[in-house]
């Protein structure tokens, strides 16, 4: 579990606020976080369209941190 882990989940933090910024002004960026946790890689291509999807089936504000959403 992820969420156990400080040092992943700032990682995860930082490459999606990465991701979010790219996205304001592109269409599609990816993360790719080499041995996140336990030694696993994380990969994930999103979209501008994907994005603003995952806030508004959750009912969530841009203002909340991504890995929360990703939860």
């Amino acid at each position: 579990d992820i969420s156990s882990n400080p040092h992943a989940l700032h990682h995860l933090q930082t490459a999606c606020e990465r991701a979010k910024h790219t996205l304001s002004s592109a269409t599609q960026t990816s993360i790719d976080i080499d041995s996140l946790f336990d030694g696993i890689d994380f990969y994930t291509s999103l979209t501008h369209l994907t994005s603003e999807n995952l806030l508004h089936s959750n009912h969530l504000s841009l203002s909340l941190p991504i890995p929360t959403i990703l939860r």
